[in-house]
C-alpha cells in the first residue's frame, strides 16, 4: 500500500500533514483504495497556456468539502480546487496567498487540480486545508499553483506581474502556518485587547493579571515565525488593499493587530505596564516594538523608502530570505523606483548578480553598491566588487547609519566614479587614492559577543591596550579612538552642548566603567580610570547646579547602550591601525599589509588585497579622519596620486 504514495510525502513521520494522512488511514479502512484513487492515481495536472498579450493569470477556485457522499476522513484529505485563466483588466474578484514556501525538500501532498493530481508543499497543503473549511467557494491567487513554476518564461512574465497581482486582490491572506497553544493563546490576547480598546481601566488589569507574561511572549512569538522574514512579503504586504492575518483555524485583520500592537506600546500608560510586566524578556520586548504588523506599516506608510532604486530596497532588507536566491532581488523589482534588472529565472544567480552590480554602476556617478561586497564570506562564483545578496549573515553598518540617522559618509568628495569594464564584464577598472595599508589589528568580536556585555567590555579594553602600545600612551589619540569605536556615529544631538572632546572622554569613561564592573579584579591604566571617574563627578556637578537629582543607574544605562551599538557596528570586523597612523575598523578578513584604497565616487574607503598585476576587494573600511573627503582634498594639493585600480 506504500508504494501508492508519491514520492518526498511521508520523510518526517512527525509533521502535521503526515498525521492526518495517518489518521485517515486508520478511519478509512476499506476507502483507503478508493481514496488512493481519487488523489495519488490521478494523472498529473497539466498548466495551459496564458495569454501574456491579454493580461491574463490563474486564479484557483478552492471548493468546499462535500457534506455527502464521503466519510469524515475522506472529506478532509480530498482538497479539491478549480484553476481557471482571468484577465486582470476585468478586475476579477479575488484573494492572493501571502505564505512561506519551505525548502524543495519538504514533504509534499497531492491535491486534486481540475481532477488531477498536484504535490503541494506541505506549508501551502496546510493552508488550503484551512481554507476549504469555509462554507463556499474561495477564489484566491497562489503562486506555486497560478504559475507554471516549470515554465520559466512564463515565470518571468508573471513575476513581473505580482505587484498588480497583490495590489488588485481584495484582500492578502497571511498564512503563518499552523496554530499551537501558543498562537492561540496570542490570537485571543489580541482580540481581547482590541474589543476592549479605550476601555483603560479593563487594559490596565488585563496587564496586571498574571497570565499577561505569558500572553505578551505568544504575541512576540507571533510575530518571529519564519514568515516574517520572508523578502517576497515586502512587496506583498506593501501594496496590499486589506489584510487578513491567519494562523491555522485563528484569524485577524491586518490593522486590528496593528492597533493592539501600538496600543500595547505608545499609549503612556500601557508603556509602563508593558515595561513591568515583561522588564527581562527583551526578546518579546524586541519583537513587540519592531516586527510583525508594526514593521509592514513602515513599508507602506514612508514614502521615503517608497521612493528607493531597487539597489537601496535590497540593502534596506538584506538580511530577509528566499528560496531562491534570485528573489533577493526579483522580489523587490515591483517596489524600486528604478531596477536596472530584467527578471530572468533562466540566469544563474551569479549572473543576476553579476549583471545587476554592473548595471547600477555604469548608471550611477557613485561606486555606493562596491562597499556592500563580502567576498570572503560568499560560495558564488563572482567578482569581488559585486555584492552576494544570498548571504545571511551579513553586517552592512554603513547603510544602517544611513537609513537609521540620516548621517551619510563621504570619503571621496564630490568626486564622480571613472569606471570601465573588461569586454566579458567580469573585471573593474577604477580611479582612486591610497591612504596607507594595514599595520595591526585589534580583537575581532566573537560569534556571541553582541549579546554579551563582558566580553564588549574587553574586546573594548584589548583594543585601547593594541593602540596604546602601537601609538604610545601619552601619543594615542583618544579622540580617534572614541570615534572610531562607534564608527564615527558621534552625532549632535546626542553630544548636546557639550564639545566633541568632552563627549569623547565621556565615552572613553562610560566604556572603561563597564569594564570595570564586568572585570572587577583586572587593573584599568590610569588615563581609563580617570576617564571612568570623572564621568559621574561632572554629572553630580551638574545636578547640583540645575537641582535635577543626578541618577547614576540612568547615567550607567546611557553608556552600556553605547557599548552594546559599538559592538554591532563591528560585528564581523576589527580595529586596526594603518601605516599612517591613522585608526580604522575593517572587516575580520582583513590582513596586515592590505591596502587601504579610497575609489573615485565611493562613500567609503575599501580595503583591497594585491594579487599579482589586480586587486580583489576584502570590505569596506571606517578610516577615522579620511570618511568626509579629506583624502581629495590632499590630491588636490598633490600630496597624493590618482591612480587605477583593477579589481577582479
Amino acid at each position: 500500500m506504500a508504494g501508492n504514495f508519491p514520492p518526498q510525502s511521508f520523510p518526517h513521520v512527525g509533521t502535521i500533514v503526515t498525521a492526518l494522512w495517518y489518521r485517515f488511514i486508520g478511519q478509512c479502512n476499506g476507502l483507503l483504495a478508493a481514496c488512493l484513487r481519487l488523489v495519488v492515481q490521478k494523472p498529473p495536472f497539466k498548466h495551459s497556456e496564458l495569454n501574456h498579450n491579454a493580461n491574463e493569470i490563474r486564479l484557483l477556485r478552492i471548493l468546499p468539502q462535500p457534506r455527502n457522499g464521503l466519510t469524515s476522513a475522506l472529506r478532509t484529505m480530498a482538497i479539491r480546487c478549480e484553476v481557471f485563466t482571468a484577465t486582470l483588466d476585468d478586475s476579477p474578484s479575488y484573494d492572493a496567498l501571502s505564505y512561506t514556501w519551505g525548502l524543495p525538500t519538504c514533504p509534499h501532498f497531492p491535491i486534486l487540480l481540475n481532477g488531477r493530481k498536484f504535490l503541494a508543499r506541505e506549508n501551502l497543503w496546510l493552508a488550503l486545508y484551512q481554507i476549504q473549511n469555509t462554507t463556499g467557494p474561495v477564489v484566491i491567487w497562489i503562486d506555486a499553483i497560478c504559475v507554471d513554476q516549470e515554465n520559466v518564461p512564463e515565470r518571468d512574465h508573471q513575476v513581473r506581474k505580482m505587484k498588480a497581482i497583490y495590489e488588485q486582490a481584495s484582500r492578502v491572506v497571511v498564512w503563518l502556518g499552523p496554530s499551537w497553544r501558543q498562537s492561540k493563546r496570542a490570537f485571543k490576547l489580541a482580540h481581547e485587547v482590541n474589543d476592549h480598546r479605550g476601555e483603560r481601566d479593563w487594559i490596565t488589569q488585563r496587564f496586571l493579571r498574571p497570565d499577561m507574561p505569558r500572553s505578551l511572549k505568544a504575541l512576540g512569538d507571533l510575530f518571529c515565525r519564519d514568515y516574517w522574514n520572508r523578502i517576497w512579503i515586502v512587496q506583498e504586504l506593501t501594496v496590499a488593499r486589506h489584510i487578513v492575518i491567519t494562523c491555522g483555524g485563528d484569524s485577524i485583520e491586518g490593522d486590528v493587530l496593528l492597533r493592539v500592537q501600538e496600543l500595547i506600546l505608545e499609549e503612556d500608560y500601557t508603556k509602563n505596564l508593558f515595561g513591568m510586566t515583561i522588564p527581562d524578556d527583551q526578546y518579546t520586548q524586541s519583537a513587540l516594538k519592531v516586527r510583525g504588523p508594526s514593521e509592514v506599516q513602515t513599508w507602506r506608510d514612508d514614502s521615503l523608502i517608497k521612493d528607493l532604486s531597487l539597489f537601496h530596497w535590497a540593502l534596506y532588507h538584506f538580511r530577509r530570505q528566499s528560496t531562491d536566491p534570485k528573489d533577493k532581488l526579483y522580489g523587490l523589482v515591483g517596489l524600486a523606483s528604478t531596477s536596472r534588472i530584467e527578471i530572468d529565472y533562466s540566469l544563474s544567480t551569479a549572473e543576476v548578480y553579476t549583471r545587476f552590480a554592473r548595471n547600477e554602476i555604469l548608471a550611477s556617478t557613485e561606486l555606493c553598491i562596491v562597499p556592500q561586497v563580502r567576498p570572503h564570506l560568499t560560495a558564488l562564483d563572482i567578482p569581488s566588487w559585486v555584492p552576494d545578496w544570498s548571504l545571511k549573515n551579513t553586517n552592512h553598518f554603513f547603510l544602517q547609519t544611513v537609513l537609521e540617522t540620516n548621517f551619510n559618509f563621504t570619503a571621496s568628495g564630490e568626486t564622480r566614479s571613472e569606471i570601465t569594464f573588461s569586454t566579458d564584464g567580469k573585471v573593474l577598472v577604477t580611479k582612486g587614492v591610497t591612504i596607507g595599508s594595514v599595520q595591526a589589528f585589534g580583537t575581532p568580536p566573537e560569534m556571541n559577543q553582541a549579546l554579551y556585555l563582558d566580553m564588549a567590555a574587553d574586546m573594548f579594553y584589548k583594543n585601547w591596550q593594541l593602540m596604546s602600545t602601537l601609538s604610545g600612551a601619552q601619543q594615542l589619540d583618544q579622540e580617534a579612538f572614541a570615534r572610531t569605536l562607534v564608527c564615527g556615529k558621534i552625532l549632535e544631538d546626542r553630544i548636546g552642548n557639550e564639545t566633541l572632546s568632552t563627549f569623547c572622554q565621556k565615552m572613553l569613561g562610560g566604556f572603561a566603567e563597564l569594564f570595570m564592573e564586568m572585570y572587577p579584579s583586572r587593573v584599568l591604566d590610569s588615563i581609563l580610570r580617570e576617564h571612568a571617574m570623572s564621568i559621574h563627578a561632572n554629572h553630580r556637578q551638574d545636578a547640583q547646579a540645575t537641582n535635577v537629582p543626578y541618577d547614576a543607574a540612568a547615567e550607567s544605562i546611557v553608556w552600556r547602550s553605547w557599548v552594546q551599538f559599538s559592538v554591532a557596528v563591528t560585528w564581523d570586523r576589527r580595529f586596526f591601525l594603518s601605516t599612517e597612523g591613522t585608526m580604522g575598523v575593517a572587516p575580520e578578513s582583513s590582513l596586515e599589509g592590505d591596502v587601504i584604497c579610497i575609489p573615485l565616487g565611493c562613500p567609503h574607503p575599501m580595503i583591497l588585497r594585491r594579487d599579482d598585476d589586480h586587486y580583489i576587494i576584502i570590505g569596506e573600511a571606517f578610516v577615522d579622519g579620511y570618511m568626509y573627503g579629506e583624502a581629495m582634498e590632499l590630491l588636490e594639493k598633490g600630496k597624493l596620486e590618482l591612480r587605477d585600480f583593477e579589481l577582479h
